[in-house]
């Protein structure tokens, strides 16, 4: 008997072979220039940098036989539809709160409700899971995520207690049939909104703490050599507030604000962390209430970010017309979420631990760039 061709299956035991090539070490330093400023110089340096850090940052694992693995890698997801998967299970993933759920109740058996609010949930929902109320809707699809990670549907759609007001004009109708459709419709795409109201996205978004997206950890492109960030800082610095006196000296040395990120930075590469991540810029400037309070300690992080860091991932989605839909809506392949390792998930879900998390804001913003 033939084995029905999964294009999960396929890709998950393809990066799993992957895993057991030979790592083509001197590849990888040669393409991560802060490598060989760090030191890393033979094949068990650069293999622990990658275990240890590298994989962490997203960085290629490259292959001696790189080309080859990539374009078998390439005709897999080129010339495999998605549509040939038969009898596509497809879950419900309902993030309530204290919302009336019997617009759910015809479709209760393709549910599963994650219940944040009162335990008042009419019996005919059997799948209930009672969670403590943080994170917003983006933390409980996240641990619907990372719970299920071995094991998820074919396909996952994840909404909203009360879907009427993001997924219909105020219509309970429109709402219903707008989920029914997307539940047994014959599926051949990868992830879509069921929401409806839709904003652009701009690349000042990147930037902007309102937008939570600062302090969300998501990649926008490769991580920023520490060393070449050191020297920006020095030069924005240098330029712009050459005389600004910290208000809080005991934290950050010589009195300029900007030393306290700069001795951060070195400190991580004491610690074997060579390159960074925006968000993980952000997380310094958190540190002190200067780079809270002052305009020019905002300034600084957001024209640092926008001129030093690799956004071409992001970038390349604004190119065509990138933009965003309202409420966090959407249908998704589970090929879509697997993309990203478990541990990936873990740390974004390690966010969204607090009530009101920043991040919440930011993932409405970017589940579509992350799994489209």
């Amino acid at each position: 008997m033939n084995k029905t061709f999964n294009l999960e299956d396929e890709l998950r035991d393809y990066q799993n072979i992957l895993k057991k090539k030979i790592f083509d070490w001197e590849r990888y330093i040669s393409h991560y220039s802060d490598l060989k400023i760090a030191g890393i110089d033979n094949e068990q340096k650069a293999l622990d940098h990658y275990n240890n850090y590298g994989e962490k940052e997203n960085r290629i694992y490259f292959l001696k036989d790189h080309i080859k693995q990539n374009n078998q890698l390439k005709n897999i997801e080129q010339n495999t539809e998605l549509s040939v998967i038969n009898n596509q299970k497809t879950k419900i993933v309902v993030a309530r709160y204290n919302e009336d759920l019997s617009i759910y109740l015809p479709l209760k058996d393709y549910c599963v409700i994650y219940n944040k609010g009162n335990d008042d949930i009419q019996k005919d929902f059997s799948n209930v899971i009672k969670l403590q109320n943080v994170g917003r809707e983006g933390g409980t699809y996240i641990t619907h995520i990372i719970n299920n990670y071995d094991n998820l549907d074919d396909y996952t759609i994840f909404i909203q207690g009360c879907p009427i007001d993001h997924c219909s004009l105020n219509s309970r109708d429109f709402a219903f049939e707008n989920i029914k459709s997307r539940l047994f419709e014959e599926k051949n795409y990868k992830f879509k909104y069921l929401s409806i109201h839709s904003e652009n996205f701009e690349r000042t978004h990147i930037v902007m703490n309102g937008t939570g997206i600062p302090c969300t950890p998501v990649e926008f492109g490769e991580p920023l050599n520490i060393d070449k960030l050191i020297i920006e800082i020095r030069n924005w610095i240098n330029i712009n507030i050459p005389n600004e006196v910290c208000i809080n000296p005991s934290y950050i040395p010589l009195n300029n604000p900007g030393n306290g990120i700069i001795r951060d930075l070195e400190e991580m590469k004491k610690n074997n962390k060579f390159s960074i991540h925006p968000f993980e810029l952000w997380e310094l400037f958190q540190k002190d209430f200067w780079y809270l309070t002052s305009g020019n300690g905002e300034k600084m992080r957001q024209e640092l970010t926008l001129k030093c860091f690799d956004l071409s991932l992001i970038d390349k989605k604004l190119e065509n017309g990138y933009s965003f839909n309202w409420g966090a809506c959407f249908i998704v392949h589970k090929s879509q979420i697997l993309k990203y390792p478990k541990w990936w998930w873990e740390r974004l879900g390690s966010k969204f631990d607090i009530l009101l998390p920043g991040a919440g804001w930011g993932m409405e913003r970017l589940w579509r760039f992350v799994l489209e």
